[in-house]
């Protein structure tokens, strides 16, 4: 799964690939600008010191704020275990919606996490 940076890097070189057909280079102009317009407001967040955790989409690209005392709780357990203090993080998990047409039905398959 690529990072969101590496979709912006992505989307850059095929917006400049002559090979590339003009509708094609519309469609990643787009999604860079999504991109980068996501990039920019978790920037301000973190400026405001609004911190909440990230649901996106990879059929949609929808974003979906949340905010969790379990999750929070977890990772500052996690790292003071490691001998860590968290000074700043950043979750997005990516997900997919079953209730979106462009989402199609939720896989029964859960991923493998190791």
């Amino acid at each position: 799964m690529k990072t969101i940076e590496e979709h912006i890097e992505f989307d850059k070189k095929k917006i400049e690939d002559p090979t590339v057909s003009s509708a094609a280079r519309r469609h990643y102009k787009d999604e860079l600008q999504e991109l980068q317009e996501y990039v920019g407001h978790h920037k301000e967040e973190i400026a405001a010191g609004d911190h909440h955790d990230h649901m996106i989409c990879v059929a949609c690209g929808e974003v979906f704020e949340f905010e969790d005392d379990e999750i929070e709780r977890l990772q500052i357990k996690a790292a003071e275990a490691r001998g860590f203090e968290i000074v700043s993080h950043r979750l997005d998990i990516y997900v997919r919606r079953c209730d979106s047409p462009k989402c199609g039905p939720l896989s029964k398959r859960r991923l493998n996490h190791r």
